[in-house]
Parts: C-alpha cells; structure tokens; sequence
C-alpha cells in the first residue's frame, strides 16, 4: 500500500530523530557567560582586575623558602663586621652596628650590580644588553642608582627577565624614575616587568609611553596601579588603547591610592573613548594632574570632559571604607591640573566654563591650541569672576583677537575683580597694542597676578609696550612680564629694561615680604609655647584646691593599649579584586 508523501516524511522522522541542538547552545551559552563574569561584574559591566593574571609563574608547593643567589660580600664588609664583634665598644656600639652594616651591604651590592646583571643573564642564556650594563657600572661611582632610562633601547621579552631580576634587588631601593619610552615593549615584557615593580612597590616614576602594547598590556598596567602604593607618575603617551584598554584603566584609576599624574599624550582618543575614561578619572582618590594632549577630543565630548572636573562622587552602594567620604572631605579631591593642549575644543569651551564656575579644586588649567575664538575666551573670562581657585590659565597659541577685541576686554574686567589667579600666558595669540593697552589697564587693580606672558605676539609695537611699562609701576604682585621686542630698536629696548626693573623690584619685595612672615610665625610660636609653659596663678591654684589638686586636674589620662595594624604586601595569588 502506497502512502502519501506526507506520511513517509512523517514515518522517517519517527525512526531517525534529529540530533537536537539545544543541550549544545545551552553549552555554548554557559560558556560565553563565565568568561564574560570573569571581564566584567555582572551590574554594570565594569572591568575586575585579577592579580593572579600579572603573575609571571603560579605554581602550588608544600613548603617555600627563599634562597639569596647574590649574596656575596667582598672583604670591606666582613672586615667592617668582624671589627664590630670584637671591638663591641667601638664605632658600632649604642645600635649603630645594625645600620653601619646594612649601609655598607647596600653599597658593596650597588658595586656588584653589574656582576649580578651577567649571572642573571647567564642563567637565562641572553647577552646582557650594552647600555644597561654602562648605566650599572655608572652606580659603582654614585654608589646608588636613581635613574634608569633605557628610551629607545629595543628589548623583548627575554631581555627583560634579566632587567627585572636586578630591579627587584635592595640595591635598586633608590631607583626613583624608570625611563623605557620606544623600546619596543609588547605585552608579556610589560607583564615581566610590572611583576617584578610590584614585587617590591618602590618605583615612584615610570615611563613606558611610545610602546606597541595591546589591550592585555594595558590590563597588566591596570592591575599594577591599582595594587601599587608607591607610584606616583605613569606616562602612557604615544600608545593606542581602545575601548576595553580604557575600561581596565578607569577602573584602576578607582582603586589606586597613589597615582597622581597620568599622560596620556597623543593617544588619538576620540569621543566614545573619553567618555569611558572619564568616570574612572571623577571617582578617583588619588589622580591630580592630567594630561591629554595632541588626541582628536573635539565635539560630543563637552559633557565627558566637564563630568572629569565635577567633585568626586562614590557609589551610594559602595560600602568600602576608604571610598566613604564627608561632602568636605569629597571636595579636597578632584583634579588639580589638566592640560588639553591641542585638541579642538571651540565646542567644549562653554561646558569647561559653566564647570569651571563652581569647581573648587582645579589650579591649573591648559587650554594652548584648542581653537578657542573671542567669544569662547570671553566665557572663560566670565567664569573666573566665579571661580576662586584657580591660579593658572594657559591660553597661547589661540586666536583670541580674531575679528574682535571681545575677548581681552572681557579678560580684563576679570583680571579688576579676580584676586586668585597667579598665572596667564598669552603668547602667539595675535594681539594687538590695543589689547596690550587693554591689560595695561588693569594691571593696578589686580593684587594676585604674578606672571603675565605675551610672547610671540609681534602686532604689539611702542604704544602697548609703553602703556604696560607705565602701568608695572603701579602693580606690586607681577614679577614677570614677558613680551618680544624688535632687535636694534633702543626705544623699545629702554621701556623693556624699565619693566624688568619693576618686576624685580616686586620680587624683592615679596621675597622680604616672605622672610618677614616666617619670622612673625616663629615669634608667635615662641611666645605661644613660652605661655603653655607658665607656672599657674595663685588664684588659680586656689581655685583647684592646691598644687596637688591642680596637678591632678591637669593630669592626662594614659592612653589603653590597642590592636595595632600590621602593613604588608599582599600575595599576587589572592582572590581577584573586588568590584564596585
């Protein structure tokens, strides 16, 4: 019996099932989410930062000791510790024997560190690199090292085994700047050499811009400045993070508490990337001086660039300690220098002013080639009439007398009302003597400036130059007066030699000013202490019923015993970061 074609299809699917798919997709999709929890926190898709990850080599073991492969002392040091055994009154007595030692070990291992450089390289089977070794033979002289700068030295993974061996040594304890700018680093050299730093956490200062790093390196930089308590400069310019290289770093930005200055130069970061830099930049505790040159901010930035000059802000769930700040303590933080020279911000100018207005903790403020117009000067103006702390403004090498005298006539009322700013460069502005006039004007009602920088501005002829030399006269804060004149132009020359004298003068008097302050002080400290120390009145004693009463009344109360806090480095094999 022949059967419709409906029921042969019907009957094959009965006796051959088809393998089903949805034990594999839930598979898969179980997959993808653990490594997806393990990115990023489940609320808000921020970055954790395991620190099991810098580790060079996780390994368990039942019983770790530690074994000093460069411990050999040359003869002046056993000769120093021999004498203070058997001489125990001598020159090492009184608790001086310990730190004699110890100096004196720190100075014969800084003899020996380029010996212990070619073992450590020996060991590895690489050729010690030529110009490391000159600057460890350098320290033998200066018996400490300080500087290490290998920019533009090309080393690769292998070669920097070596290097961070000798950089975790005590003897490297000094080393204060490390300079590895265009050396080729990719990211597991930078993942050696972050180990190593953070092993011992003493480097204030690193450099390692203009290097081919991707975004695992850039995660390995996160996880050293979150964990790090000793850095205080990171230079990142000339690199090319993306997206997820800014996250790592605005998360480490949270949770450092030492960095304090980050450039991040000619790093081409566009709108989308400022924005996810910048909330890592407005909760940080630590992060003071800024530094975004030369990258392509421009417009749809405005609300980003404003948001990382608003007053820090947590988290209402965080419940981290350090993180709980009083509204006064919140306002101390914040950025205190931000330097955004050359990016266009024509755009943006008016949002920094509006923030500009109620910020209290930005000092420094640079805005050299940003494109900034009369109009947008004149905001800038407005807003210092506001502001009441900020001490310097860098304005050169914008066009802020183009087509219109808006903008200096508006900086001038400001410099009248504003007694805080100390600092205004506006060089290669293209003013005029009209607006060298304009400044002249004010010059003798402002008490606070003290450098006024209007070089490279060549429209600036006798008239300005002869209204400002008259008006320094009547200033007693400016102390340099920067201006360009004309060679062989004696007139000029003699008004220039008039204004260097003034402002000489008013150095003088604030340098007098200066000594006579700190000698009021010590005075007032004195008479204070002397006071604090008088014996007590008769009606005094009286009052307290007696000496032996008064001496009890006065009596402080011992201090309790208590637990006292234990500071250590913890292992880089713990338990990931926690996530806000």
């Amino acid at each position: 019996m022949d059967l419709p074609p409906d029921s042969v299809s019907e009957t094959r699917s009965i006796l051959k099932t088809q393998p089903s798919t949805t034990s594999n997709q839930t598979i898969s999709h179980s997959w993808l989410s653990r490594i997806h929890s393990r990115l990023y926190s489940p609320d808000d898709d921020v970055p954790v930062l395991p620190k099991r990850e810098l580790k060079r080599v996780t390994f368990s073991v039942g019983q770790l000791t530690t074994e000093r492969i460069f411990s050999n002392f040359d003869d002046d040091a056993f000769k120093l510790m021999n004498a203070c055994d058997d001489d125990p009154m001598g020159p090492c007595s009184d608790g001086q024997q310990d730190e004699q030692v110890e100096e004196n070990d720190d100075i014969v291992r800084c003899r020996e560190l380029p010996k212990y450089y070619e073992r450590a390289c020996r060991l590895r089977e690489e050729q010690p690199l030529d110009r490391f070794m000159e600057i460890l033979r350098m320290s033998c002289f200066t018996q400490q090292l300080t500087v290490v700068d290998l920019s533009n030295q090309p080393i690769d993974s292998r070669q920097m085994g070596p290097i961070a061996d000798i950089l975790m040594m005590d003897s490297c304890r000094t080393l204060s700047r490390l300079n590895l700018s265009n050396c080729g680093l990719e990211d597991t050299s930078l993942r050696i050499l972050l180990h190593g730093l953070l092993l011992k956490d003493r480097l204030p200062e690193l450099d390692i811009s203009h290097n081919p790093f991707k975004t695992d390196g850039f995660k390995y930089i996160a996880i050293y400045i979150s964990q790090s308590q000793s850095v205080r400069t990171l230079d990142l310019s000339y690199t090319s993070p993306d997206k997820r290289a800014l996250r790592y770093l605005s998360r480490a930005l949270e949770l450092a508490s030492s960095l304090q200055r980050i450039y991040l130069d000619h790093c081409a970061l566009k709108a989308n990337l400022v924005e996810v830099f910048a909330s890592g930049v407005r909760r940080s505790r630590s992060l003071q001086h800024l530094s975004l040159r030369h990258n392509r901010i421009s417009q749809k930035t405005d609300a980003w660039v404003s948001q990382m000059l608003l007053p820090p802000r947590t988290d209402d769930g965080d419940h981290d300690d350090d993180l709980m700040h009083s509204w006064s303590e919140a306002r101390q933080l914040g950025l205190q220098q931000l330097d955004l020279t050359g990016n266009y911000l024509q755009s943006i100018v008016p949002a920094i002013a509006q923030t500009l207005r109620s910020n209290s903790t930005l000092t420094h403020l640079v805005l050299a080639d940003c494109q900034i117009y009369p109009a947008e000067c004149a905001m800038l103006a407005e807003a210092l009439l506001s502001n009441h702390h900020l001490r310097v403004l860098n304005l050169a090498d914008n066009p802020l007398s183009a087509r219109s005298d808006e903008g200096i006539i508006a900086l001038k009322g400001a410099l009248s009302k504003n007694h805080f700013l100390e600092e205004l460069n506006l060089a290669g502005t293209g003013l005029e003597s009209g607006a060298a006039i304009a400044l002249a004007e004010c010059l003798p009602e402002n008490t606070t400036l003290q450098r006024l920088d209007l070089t490279r501005n060549p429209d600036i002829d006798m008239a300005g130059v002869l209204a400002l030399s008259v008006s320094i006269k009547m200033n007693a804060t400016l102390t340099f007066l920067d201006i360009n004149i004309p060679p062989n132009d004696p007139d000029m020359a003699h008004l220039q030699h008039g204004i260097v004298a003034a402002c000489t003068e008013n150095m003088q008097r604030s340098l007098e000013d200066t000594l006579y302050g700190h000698e009021t002080d010590s005075l007032n400290e004195e008479a204070s202490s002397a006071s604090s120390v008088s014996s007590p009145k008769p009606h005094e004693l009286d009052m307290l019923g007696g000496v032996e009463d008064y001496g009890t009344a006065v009596k402080r109360p011992e201090s309790t015993g208590g637990t006292q806090s234990d500071l250590s480095i913890s292992s880089y094999i713990l338990d990931e970061i926690p996530v806000a």
